[in-house]
């Protein structure tokens, strides 16, 4: 599904429970801050409210050698 018409972004870095700002670009772009990952793997969940209140999310792993 296409993300389109978006309201709201939620992400959170599952792994360690840090929630990541966003901040609005333009219509339905965004950037975000410092990520703070975890040694190892880290799943990151992407959470985003179209206007219509439908929730679309992503998941994605990144891996941290530290």
């Amino acid at each position: 599904d296409a993300v389109t018409d978006v309201e709201k972004v939620e992400i959170k870095n599952v792994t360690n429970g840090s929630s990541i700002a966003y901040f609005p670009l333009k219509k339905n772009r965004f950037k975000t801050d410092l990520i703070f990952l975890s040694p190892g793997k880290n799943k990151i969940t992407i959470k985003y409210k179209n206007v219509k209140g439908s929730f679309i999310s992503q998941d994605l792993e990144i891996t941290s050698k530290n």
